[in-house]
C-alpha cells in the first residue's frame, strides 16, 4: 500500500475510533462498548496495512480523545487498555497459548489497576469496599477473556474474508 493510501486510511480509522467513543461519552452505558470498538480499528490498521499505521490510529485516537470528548473516563480506558491491545494480543500470538494468556492477562490486570485508582482519586471521593473491588477484578478478568476472543475472531475473518476483497495479500 502506498504510502498516502496508508496514512489516510490511518487518518480515517482515528477519525471513526473518536466518533465511537464520542458515543460511548455521550451515553454513559456505552462507555466500555464504544472503547473495544474502537479498538477494532487498531486492528484494522494492522491487518490491513503495518503495525507503525496500528501505533498512529492509537496515538492520534489517544490525543484526540483526551482533547475533544467530554468524558475523559473514555478517554483513559482507550489510553491505558484498548486501543494498544490489538497490537499487544499480535505480537503475543507467537507464544505459546499459556504464556500468552499469561501475559495479556498481566497487562490487563495491570492496565485494570491503574484505572481503578486513576478513577478512586479523580472522580470519586470516598474508597469502595474490598468486596466491589474483587468482583470487578473477577467480572473484569470474564469480560476481558470474552474481548480477547471475539477480537480473535473478527482479526481471522478480516484476515480471511475481507482482506482477499480488499486486494491487499501479505
Amino acid at each position: 500500500m502506498k504510502k498516502t493510501k496508508a496514512l489516510t486510511l490511518s487518518a480515517v480509522l482515528s477519525a471513526l475510533s473518536v466518533a465511537l467513543m464520542l458515543l460511548g461519552a455521550v451515553v454513559e452505558v456505552f462507555d466500555l462498548c464504544a472503547v473495544m470498538l474502537a479498538s477494532f480499528c487498531t486492528l484494522f490498521a494492522l491487518i490491513r496495512v503495518d503495525g507503525k499505521h496500528a501505533w498512529l490510529v492509537y496515538a492520534v485516537t489517544a490525543v484526540l480523545a483526551l482533547l475533544l470528548l467530554p468524558s475523559k473516563a473514555v478517554a483513559l480506558e482507550y489510553l491505558f487498555f484498548g486501543g494498544y491491545y490489538p497490537i499487544l494480543r499480535a505480537a503475543t500470538a507467537r507464544l505459546r497459548p499459556i504464556p500468552a494468556y499469561g501475559v495479556k492477562l498481566a497487562v490487563f490486570n495491570a492496565a485494570l489497576t491503574v484505572l481503578l485508582l486513576l478513577f478512586r482519586e479523580l472522580f470519586v471521593a470516598a474508597d469502595a469496599p474490598l468486596i466491589l473491588e474483587v468482583s470487578t477484578y473477577l467480572l473484569g478478568n470474564g469480560a476481558f477473556l470474552l474481548y480477547d476472543y471475539a477480537l480473535g475472531r473478527v482479526g481471522f475473518m478480516m484476515v480471511h474474508r475481507l482482506r482477499p476483497r480488499f486486494g491487499r495479500q501479505k
